[in-house]
């Protein structure tokens, strides 16, 4: 069970059982949920604060029970010092690219983060830092897994990032594409990666084809019509591919091909 649902199972029953679940838990998990107002404000004022032993896993999702709820979590926590244990990131449904903007400057504190995932969808012309966002999370001394969904008509292309992630696994990104140029680049940032989840842009015609020998995993789409023998000839450079996932939407294939 997660804190926010013990507590509703137990708090204030007794100070004994209180001590056991913020003193003698070894760690910690808070989903912040389908959960009132005053009950989140209950436990960033009062629970968070007497946890003793280190929170492992948080989540926040936007829900109609508490409007701006993630904005409100930053004003209890202006910072993560409180979450420097923190391994597990889960941040749904982002109400705006500055909110985004603020979580990401503070994820540096987040030494011990090893899954982060971000959902955020923007419907209105704003300005987005997606490079700060990308070297940000290279930047992550232990980060293994990361799911990255943006969604905004602004926004198509991923940029690169200037840093080198030694620990990235794992990388899946929903709403910006890779551009098929960029590939190599992208692995040589990201020299242990295995796991790849994208939508290619194959615009340019003219380029090489990277060869992709970490790879054991790879979910691609390609939403353009695409010279099919080009990406047979791109998946004869996944050496140690296992698993293949592809969507190939615009284009007509043959049993031969």
């Amino acid at each position: 069970f997660h804190n926010t649902d013990l507590r509703r199972a137990f708090c204030r029953l007794n100070t004994r059982l209180n001590s056991l679940i913020y003193k003698q838990r070894l760690f910690h998990w808070f989903k912040f949920s389908s959960i009132k107002k005053n009950e989140f404000d209950q436990i960033c004022q009062y629970h968070i604060p007497c946890v003793t032993n280190p929170i492992y896993d948080l989540c926040i999702d936007k829900d109609d029970l508490t409007p701006g709820k993630m904005d409100l979590f930053f004003t209890y926590f202006p910072s993560f010092e409180q979450f420097t244990k923190l391994q597990f990131l889960t941040l749904s449904h982002v109400p705006s690219p500055e909110t985004l903007t603020k979580t990401i400057r503070k994820l540096p504190y987040l030494l011990h983060l090893t899954h982060l995932t971000i959902d955020c969808s923007i419907f209105r012309k704003s300005f987005l830092d997606l490079q700060l966002i990308i070297d940000t999370i290279s930047n992550l001394p232990k980060l293994h897994h990361c799911s990255l969904h943006i969604y905004s008509s602004k926004y198509s292309n991923l940029c690169m990032s200037t840093k080198i992630s030694s620990t990235l696994q794992s990388f899946k990104i929903r709403g910006c594409c890779i551009s098929i140029n960029h590939l190599e680049q992208l692995m040589k940032h990201t020299p242990h990666l295995k796991h790849l989840t994208n939508v290619l842009n194959v615009r340019n015609r003219n380029y090489v084809l990277p060869f992709l020998s970490t790879l054991v995993s790879l979910d691609i789409s390609i939403y353009r019509k695409y010279n099919l023998s080009k990406l047979i000839l791109l998946l004869k450079n996944l050496a140690s591919l296992r698993c293949l996932e592809l969507s190939i939407n615009c284009n007509i294939i043959n049993g031969y091909q």
